[in-house]
Formats: C-alpha cells, sequence, structure tokens
C-alpha cells in the first residue's frame, strides 16, 4: 500500500463527489428506485457522517496507539438517528467536502506511520490501520457507484414516453 496514491484516490473521489452533486437538480437529490434504496442526498449524508465519525477517527485512534475500544458505530441507523431528512444537501456536501480536506491535510502531514498497527478488541479483532486506509477509499469507489445508478435509474424512469434503451447495455 502506497499512503500517496490513497490520498491521491482520495482527492480525486473529492472531486468526483462535488462535480457530480452539485449540479444533481432536487428531484435528482431525493429521488429512490424503492423504499429500500438511499437517495443522493441520504448517500452525501452518510458520507459526511463516515467521514466525521469512522475513517479518519479510527485511524487516529489506532496510530495514537490508544488500546481502549474506539465508538461504536451504527451506520444503517443514522438516516433516522442523525435525521438525514432535515439536512439541507447543499450545506452537508460543502461540510463534507471541508471535512475530506481535514482529512487529507490530515494524512499528507503524517511521518513515519506503522499501517500495520492493529485494533485487537472486537467485533473487528486484527483490522490494521492500513486495512482502514484502503477500505477508505474502496469505500468511496462503492458510493460513487451507487451514485452513478441512482442517476441512471432516475433517468431511466424520468424521461416521459422516451426510452434509454439506445445508450446500450448496463
Amino acid at each position: 500500500m502506497n499512503l500517496s496514491d490513497c490520498i491521491a484516490q482520495l482527492k480525486n473521489h473529492q472531486t468526483l463527489f462535488e462535480n457530480f452533486l452539485a449540479t444533481a437538480t432536487l428531484a435528482q437529490r431525493q429521488w429512490r428506485p424503492d423504499a429500500e434504496s438511499w437517495s443522493m442526498h441520504g448517500v452525501i449524508c452518510h458520507l459526511l457522517d463516515e467521514e466525521r465519525r469512522d475513517f479518519r477517527p479510527r485511524i487516529q485512534h489506532l496510530l495514537a496507539g490508544n488500546t481502549t475500544s474506539w465508538q461504536a458505530i451504527e451506520p444503517q441507523d443514522w438516516p433516522i438517528l442523525h435525521r438525514y431528512a432535515e439536512w439541507n444537501f447543499y450545506e452537508t456536501l460543502q461540510a463534507f467536502l471541508l471535512e475530506r480536506s481535514a482529512s487529507i491535510a490530515w494524512l499528507e502531514n503524517l511521518e513515519q506511520v506503522d499501517w500495520q498497527t492493529t485494533y485487537n478488541l472486537p467485533p473487528l479483532d486484527g483490522i490494521r490501520a492500513g486495512d482502514i486506509l484502503v477500505s477508505w477509499v474502496a469505500h468511496d469507489i462503492l458510493h460513487l457507484r451507487q451514485l452513478v445508478e441512482l442517476k441512471f435509474s432516475f433517468w431511466e424512469n424520468h424521461t416521459d414516453d422516451f426510452e434509454c434503451g439506445y445508450a446500450g447495455d448496463w
């Protein structure tokens, strides 16, 4: 694992999230293909919570040599617990972008990090700081894919009498 590659990916993803979401219409931001799916609005709220409560704080905890358990998180409960429906989309997007900038700045200032530093408490016994870092990058990719799929599905379902089949198979 190369720290600079991870940082470059997180920076790139920050730009992708910003560009992809900044021009989304209200209808696109709120639309969900079904009751179980997230909307674009829900995704950006989740990303802000993850940035503040998960990846960076957990890596910081490990690298600081803390042997205590870290704060439990339940991301699947956050939409209700944190009242995502009440969050302003653009304020949330800007807050996420600021948090991501802070995360990148923190990562860029790390020196001589042991990415093998391991968390040794259940339920994540054995997870290393490096595992969390590469998972952070992968987590972004999963949500970028989710956002693309949401936008495609929205477009496919909101074209009036026209069909998108000519675009090709997905």
